[in-house]
Order: structure tokens, then C-alpha cells, then sequence
């Protein structure tokens, strides 16, 4: 319990635990772009599968579209999300490194 009134201790702590939390985002942000990379192929696939149907079917084609469109709008929500996560990545980064100055004594 010594530990919990020593303010380095504290500060160590605290900055082990959001370099954690730094890494569990940054494996976020890998998955985001993942993510946004396997619907841009999927939307690639869906236009150029609308095209294949324009002389075949143009209500199929059209409906291909309207699926390709909403792609692109799930597509936006992803990387609006993956824009949030590397803002909290870089906040997390800030405080680790004010917690390591603490645990330093302000030395830093």
C-alpha cells in the first residue's frame, strides 16, 4: 500500500497504464485502416460490377449502385472513427508523457 502514497510510484503506474491503453488504440486505428481498405476494394468491385450489368439489366445495375453508394457512406463513418482514435492516441500520448515527467519529479 506504500506504493499508492508514493507520488512517483503513482505516476509510473499511471503512465504503464495508458502507454497500455496507447497500444490497444493504435491497434484500433490498425484495424480502422484495414477496414477501409477492404471497402474500397469492395466499392472498386461494386462499380465496375454496376458496369457489367448497364447493358444487361438497368434496374440490377442501378440497384448495384445504390449498394456501391451506401458503401462509400459507411466508408466515411469508418475514417471519421479512425480520425477520433488517432486523436485519442495522440492525447494518451501527451499524458504518458506528462506522467513520466511526474515520475521523474518534473525532471523531464
Amino acid at each position: 500500500m506504500a506504493e499508492f502514497n508514493d507520488p512517483q510510484a503513482r505516476a509510473k503506474k499511471r503512465a504503464t497504464d495508458m502507454h497500455a491503453s496507447l497500444d490497444y488504440t493504435i491497434q484500433d486505428e490498425r484495424d480502422t485502416e484495414a477496414l477501409m481498405e477492404k471497402l474500397d476494394k469492395v466499392a472498386s468491385e461494386l462499380f465496375e460490377l454496376a458496369q457489367d450489368w448497364d447493358d444487361v439489366d438497368e434496374q440490377m445495375a442501378a440497384r448495384v449502385r445504390e449498394q456501391e453508394q451506401r458503401l462509400h457512406g459507411l466508408r466515411s463513418r469508418v475514417e471519421s472513427m479512425g480520425e477520433m482514435e488517432a486523436d485519442e492516441a495522440s492525447k494518451i500520448i501527451t499524458a504518458i508523457r506528462q506522467a513520466l515527467r511526474e515520475a521523474r519529479g518534473g525532471n523531464g
